[in-house]
């Protein structure tokens, strides 16, 4: 079975969590790819109140005239759908079942890795690989000392942030979704990777639903966010609501 070419693995997935239907290994033909997608895009919007933000990515993704332009991962609500390049992937077919010879160019199951465990609040315990460096927390008088263990931290995406988690930074200048391919690019060198910034003095998170109209001074400032927002609670040294576009991402203590 040769493999030893650029696939495609074509599929979607809720934040955080394994994609629960099947995922593709499609060769390198942007009708078949944008047609995968596509069937994703609309099946998810089936079940979804307002279907107005997946019609808004099928209507980009449509004006897709490459391969190249279709690559990534586009976030919608709490949905990931996702086109990823891999070499030499290996997905079974049964080309040598049939006594062919595989040119990579048929449909096949992808077989895509699975998250580990999952830990209490029903989160991956796998390292996910985020383009971002975490630093020490700074050692001067507007940063309140750790009163957890650092060694236990580990990164989610807002929305995965659960009920008493401690949160220690935030990562301001890394853009997820559609722009994450781009921005893997820009980064020559470990030097200009997105930093942790640490927040004045850690605090447990305590999730309520967002409210753009509530008037606390804080959540009117993501209304006119283009996704999904999560709202972290509003026991903080702020006193407000903690509004967070749900795939930016969060440095926590696990609850």
């Amino acid at each position: 079975m040769n493999t030893n070419r650029t696939r495609y693995h074509v599929g979607f997935h809720e934040i955080g969590l394994d994609s629960e239907y099947r995922v593709e290994c499609i060769g390198e033909d942007v009708a078949e790819i944008f047609a995968w997608l596509e069937g994703d895009i609309s099946g998810v919007a089936e079940d979804v109140e307002d279907d107005t933000p997946f019609d808004e990515l099928y209507a980009r993704l449509a004006k897709c005239e490459t391969v190249a332009e279709l690559v990534g991962e586009h976030v919608v609500d709490a949905f990931v759908f996702f086109m990823r390049p891999v070499t030499d992937c290996g997905c079974p077919c049964d080309c040598d079942e049939r006594g062919e010879e595989c040119d990579g160019t048929h449909h096949r199951e992808a077989t895509e890795p699975k998250l580990t465990e999952a830990d209490e609040q029903g989160r991956s315990t796998c390292l996910e690989f985020f383009p971002v460096v975490v630093t020490d927390i700074p050692a001067d008088e507007d940063h309140a000392p750790l009163l957890l263990d650092p060694a236990a931290a580990r990164i989610v995406r807002a929305a995965e942030v659960a009920e008493g988690d401690t949160i220690l930074a935030s990562f301001p200048d890394h853009h997820h979704g559609d722009a994450l391919r781009e921005q893997l690019t820009a980064y020559g060198n470990l030097g200009r990777l997105p930093r942790s910034d640490y927040m004045n003095d850690q605090y447990q998170a305590h999730p309520m639903p967002y409210d753009r109209t509530c008037g606390c001074g804080s959540c009117a400032n993501l209304a006119d966010c283009t996704e999904a927002v999560v709202n972290l609670g509003d026991d903080n040294p702020w006193d407000v609501c903690d509004p967070w576009p749900a795939t930016d991402l969060v440095l926590i203590v696990p609850a």
